[in-house]
């Protein structure tokens, strides 16, 4: 399945559920991909709707889709058996959503950027994204990254992969499906996490997707410096009301404890051993090993552990 020097072959992973509204746009949008050998591969996660009519109809316009009809389980579990079922074989593997348009170049710009790393180093691509309506029309971008920021320490306590923007190579997959958790806060979290410990994270500042907001979905893209703290703010602490990130950490250092390296250990039981009293998470929220990427989500995040709602 390996494509040639100039075309890379990837295989496409999209977990669809009740996506009847866009997910033709979006399929077609991933079979326009310039320049590249496109397989995708659909998990249905037990659509009540017309999804599963569309999708057979599409798998009759494009023979490089492959449809899995399968029963619920989330769409965690779900992206994570696509991942592990995924043949080998391909030179990358990119997750896909339901509901947006990827721009013809989103593919070739990670390909062309892991193609980049050394043989063996497990790679994993993403990018900035263009918010959009419900019409396409454009409503704002992701932040921009700091890319000296991205990496071990930012992880531990902040996702700055959005799922349908990553690209991995060979290496990374393995090293994903190798050792899957058994609770995780999200995959596109949990797999910048294992990556940028062991392997190599790669941020585009340049949007190659048109991310739909739209219903439950709206990020909160304002234009507004205000009206965008504010709703950070609101979005920060009410995600740690219902997510522990220490859970995630926990299980992170369950998994790979034997394969970290000792400076890796001793911030990952720092974080751990927080939870233990209000002295030892005073003490923590002086130490700088971890980050989030804007000085008032570090200010936040402090603020949270010192409560111990981290």
């Amino acid at each position: 399945m390996s494509g040639s020097v100039d075309i890379p072959s990837v295989a496409v992973l999209l977990s669809s559920y009740n996506g009847e509204r866009y997910i033709e746009e979006q399929i077609k949008s991933i079979f326009n991909q310039e320049s590249i050998a496109v397989t995708l591969y659909v998990r249905d996660d037990g659509s009540s709707d017309s999804t599963v009519a569309i999708l057979k109809k599409l798998t009759a316009i494009y023979p490089n889709m492959v449809l899995n009809l399968a029963h619920n389980i989330g769409f965690i579990k779900s992206f994570f058996n696509l991942l592990s079922n995924a043949p080998e074989g391909f030179d990358f593997y990119a997750f896909a959503d339901q509901d947006d348009v990827w721009l013809p170049s989103k593919l070739s710009a990670g390909a062309g950027a892991l193609k980049l790393l050394g043989q063996g180093v497990s790679g994993m691509y993403c990018s900035r994204t263009e918010y959009v309506d419900a019409s396409l029309a454009h409503l704002s971008y992701s932040p921009l990254y700091r890319k000296e920021k991205i990496g071990f320490g930012n992880a531990l306590v902040q996702n700055i992969a959005t799922g349908c923007t990553i690209v991995l190579n060979p290496p990374a997959r393995k090293l994903v499906v190798d050792k899957l958790p058994e609770k995780c806060l999200v995959h596109d979290w949990w797999i910048y996490l294992v990556v940028s410990a062991f392997g190599c994270v790669i941020f585009d500042g340049v949007p190659h997707i048109k991310y739909r907001q739209h219903g439950g979905n709206v990020i909160g893209a304002s234009s507004s410096f205000v009206k965008n703290s504010i709703n950070r703010t609101r979005r920060f602490f009410g995600s740690l009301r219902h997510n522990k990130t220490s859970l995630q950490i926990a299980e992170f250092n369950r998994i790979f404890k034997s394969t970290m390296t000792p400076a890796q250990i001793a911030c990952v039981n720092k974080i751990l051993s927080a939870q233990q009293g209000v002295w030892s998470r005073f003490l923590l929220i002086f130490n700088y090993f971890y980050w989030r990427q804007s000085f008032i989500d570090n200010v936040l995040l402090r603020i949270v552990m010192l409560t111990g709602r981290f």
